[in-house]
């Protein structure tokens, strides 16, 4: 089955930009239709056509200003309690407290209720310092548990 298109296509120009050389019987095709196209390897060889002085193929690269050398973030050692809440965060992926609240009383609760709401917030706190945890606005929790 073949269509043809009525009333014929106004003549046009199509340019492939592709370095694929799979797309040439294709362009071969086009072309026994007496359409023009044609298959460029990048977008350098393309013939652009706009106003004068509007149309730069290289335009000159954006100087970003040197910044001082960033310093590593310090890194924050966890106590022994705070790696077993880290370890048991990282075996959970789906069942994670999503807000700050929430996440304080699962700590206590995980912990036995051997633990104070104070210590709690302390461990959240550690957790942030050290990349683990991230707290947004209204107390949304992101955890960043996988292993580094």
């Amino acid at each position: 089955m073949s269509a043809v298109l009525w009333p014929p296509i106004q003549p046009a120009n199509f340019h492939l930009t592709s370095k694929d050389t799979g797309y040439d019987p294709l362009i071969e095709h086009l072309r026994s239709r007496n359409i023009h196209a044609q298959r460029h390897n990048d977008f350098t060889t393309l013939p652009l056509t706009a106003p004068a002085g509007q149309l730069t193929l290289n335009p000159p690269a954006a100087t970003k200003p040197k910044s001082a050398p960033k310093s590593k973030a310090p890194v924050f050692s966890l106590d022994d309690r705070e790696i077993q809440v880290l370890e048991h965060l990282r075996k959970m992926t789906t069942t994670r407290p999503r807000k700050e609240k929430k996440l304080l009383s699962f700590l206590i609760a995980y912990l036995g209720h051997k633990i104070t709401e104070t210590e709690a917030i302390t461990i959240v706190k550690n957790l942030c310092r050290a990349g683990h945890l991230a707290m947004g606005e209204k107390g949304a929790v992101t955890y960043h548990v996988e292993f580094k």
